[in-house]
């Protein structure tokens, strides 16, 4: 036997169309372990029951689909799981926990998924849930809204604050006007409860009594300041007849008027037994006696 007899098979160089077909049995799921690793619930096409199967299935359906029956042809299980594990390596963001393919949800190859490989960039991404979140969302969010000319995540964050902030000021705004107007009309409706309080005011008997001789000793019109008279600021012109006709009990005379009368007290009638009588008589202070009783027995 030869030297060359034992020595180790030459490593496989895989092309772009074998890559393409590994791509699609990926995506998949034939290098799974099982269906607990498909979180969209679908059915897995090619199962594996065995963890040491998993790589095995995954050989015998490539070398299928590229050579049929043509076993001198396969490339060995070795090459394919190298490739595989490199692929998972280098496409995390495909392949990985939270990868692109988890959060799709086909599970075959499309053209989004095959631009994504394609593009071969060196993200350095771990493909789990809480880098997604922290921060390559927005990112890949915010490179789908430039391709459809769409704001960024930022952008639209920012135009939100700002129509807030407006929307905030306007609102107050609006609340120091309607403040101003409600105390504006408070004050007026306060002077003018003013106003007509003092408009209502009557001018005192005793003033109008002075008055009254000098105007019907003239005979005419006189005119009086009642801002010095009763203190309501207006000048008017008083008549003797809309004197008389203001004060009916005041009398012409230059007598000053009496103080208030008491309340008239009751005088009872009795009769010679003590009794009082059915109808009493009151007497007034001018000791007049009105509504007289019936005469006495």
């Amino acid at each position: 036997m030869g030297k060359g007899y034992y020595s180790q098979p030459k490593k496989h160089e895989f092309t772009s169309f074998e890559i393409q077909i590994a791509l699609g049995l990926m995506c998949r799921g034939v290098h799974l372990l099982g269906p607990e690793h498909n979180k969209k619930g679908e059915v897995i096409e090619y199962e594996a029951k065995h963890k040491r199967e998993v790589y095995t299935t995954f050989a015998t359906r490539m070398n299928e689909i590229l050579h049929g029956e043509d076993y001198a042809q396969d490339i060995s299980k070795k090459d394919i799981t190298a490739l595989i594990d490199r692929l998972t390596a280098e496409h995390k963001n495909l392949f990985g926990s939270h990868g692109y393919l988890d959060r799709n949800g086909y599970r075959r190859l499309t053209r989004s998924i095959n631009r994504a490989f394609l593009s071969n960039r060196k993200q350095n991404y771990d493909g789990s849930k809480q880098e997604w979140e922290m921060g390559r969302k927005k990112k890949v969010e915010n490179e789908l809204r430039r391709e459809q000319g769409l704001p960024t995540i930022e952008e639209e964050e920012a135009h939100t604050r700002a129509r807030e902030e407006v929307i905030k000021a306007r609102k107050e705004r609006e609340a120091a006007e309607n403040e101003e107007q409600l105390r504006i009309f408070r004050a007026e409706r306060e002077k003018e409860k003013q106003k007509e309080m003092q408009n209502a005011r009557p001018a005192s008997a005793s003033i109008l009594k002075g008055w009254l001789p000098s105007i019907e000793r003239s005979g005419v019109q006189a005119t009086n300041t009642l801002s010095t008279a009763a203190g309501n600021g207006n000048n008017e012109t008083i008549s003797a007849s809309v004197l008389h006709s203001l004060l009916p009990s005041i009398e012409t005379t230059n007598t000053p008027q009496s103080a208030p009368s008491e309340m008239p007290r009751e005088d009872v009638r009795r009769d010679e037994y003590g009794r009082p009588l059915s109808k009493p008589r009151v007497r007034a202070n001018n000791s007049r006696f009105f509504d007289t009783s019936r005469p006495s027995h």
